[in-house]
């Protein structure tokens, strides 16, 4: 089966596209659902070991979850990512080694982090890249909620250590709760769009389901979403996974949303995604509103093998600084569902930058073909 591609472009110049999207940089267990602790989630009491993760204070660090047995305290039975998250209590630090970095490129670091609202004190986090400071000494004061970090920044070393530490405002008893980390390599031009090609969902059980996915809000509870990956994929069941290993899926009716910020009033974008139905069910319906404007309203067939999945690439006129990225799928029959990934969005140039680019270039072109 071919692929699909919808394209819809106002009057202007679009960008010539493949979208190459994201490019993400493997994580293990970036949100934390690979272990199931016992206790209160101390790495000391379940072998000293956090999958993926190297600790350096065991005895105050481990991972909380509300399907633990010793509940979810450390986040305050609030969950943002699945339903555990990792934690420092006190002094501590996660890292692991990193690798498939591009020097000189641009990368966006991603997390969830959150302060317990316990016990008199406050974490102060930092995280780095090799050595390159991402976020120095960050205070989240005790009872905030859940905080989005989307860090750009340009590589130094092909391969680095990941580090993400804490230590507390007053020296007391404070801890700070991490998940849904990521990195990714992303050109200036996109917008930030939080957990955009869902690469914290590597650990989840079968078939994937989730109360929750870092930087997107689900809207009532008439369909089931959630992550699928390679080898564990009853949703995303066919076609090449589009990029990096995991994908996001809703089956029958249910939306996935995320407030955009940072936008420009007028600004035209380009909204590129790939999309898929699961095979077993046959054909879904996908539709894509963003700022209040329907871009996509279509029913979906499956794309099977080792094909590439459905692509839509649409250009949008901002009408403010922020704007709602939807994404729905609707119930077809008894059962149905679609998938997606790879979500950009990225500004188009002006007609008249993108013609004095052209017109530089064809003048360019021109001198040096008189060049003897």
């Amino acid at each position: 089966m071919k692929r699909t591609l919808f394209t819809i472009a106002a009057a202007g110049l679009l960008p010539a596209s493949t979208h190459a999207g994201l490019t993400s940089i493997t994580i293990a267990n970036p949100s934390f659902n690979a272990d199931s602790f016992g206790g209160v989630g101390y790495a000391s009491q379940n072998g000293g070991v956090v999958t993926g993760w190297n600790l350096n204070n065991p005895g105050g660090m481990g991972v909380t979850g509300v399907d633990q047995p010793g509940g979810a305290h450390f986040i305050d039975g609030v969950i943002i990512d699945g339903n555990r998250a990792g934690f420092i209590q006190g002094i501590g630090a996660y890292s692991q080694p990193l690798n498939g970095l591009t020097p000189g490129s641009r990368y966006v670091f991603q997390g969830m982090f959150r302060p317990r609202n316990c016990c008199g004190d406050s974490p102060v986090f930092s995280a780095s890249y090799g050595g390159q400071p991402l976020v120095t000494n960050q205070l989240l004061t005790a009872g905030s909620p859940w905080q989005a970090f989307s860090v750009p920044f340009i590589a130094g070393a092909g391969s680095g250590s990941l580090d993400i530490s804490s230590f507390t405002q007053a020296n007391g008893d404070g801890s700070l709760a991490l998940d849904n980390i990521q990195v990714f390599q992303i050109n200036s031009d996109y917008v930030n769009i939080f957990n955009a090609s869902f690469e914290s969902g590597t650990s989840y059980a079968f078939p994937g389901y989730q109360n929750a996915i870092g930087g997107w809000t689900a809207d009532g509870n008439n369909g089931g979403y959630g992550y699928n990956y390679a080898g564990n994929n009853p949703f995303a069941d066919n076609g090449a996974i589009p990029e990096g290993s995991t994908v996001a899926f809703i089956q029958n009716t249910r939306t996935l949303s995320q407030l955009l910020t940072g936008l420009t009033p007028g600004q035209q974008y380009l909204l590129e995604l790939d999309y898929n139905s699961r095979a077993g069910t046959g054909s879904g319906h996908f539709r894509v509103d963003l700022g209040g404007t329907t871009l996509l309203d279509s029913p979906v067939l499956p794309v099977g093998g080792a094909n590439p999945w459905h692509h839509l690439a649409v250009s949008w006129t901002a009408g403010g600084a922020t704007a709602s990225l939807d994404l729905m799928g609707i119930q077809v029959g008894g059962d149905s569902a679609v998938a997606f990934d790879n979500i950009t969005l990225r500004a188009v140039p002006e007609p008249s930058a993108a013609a004095a680019l052209l017109a530089g270039l064809a003048g360019l072109m021109l001198r040096r073909r008189r060049s003897p």
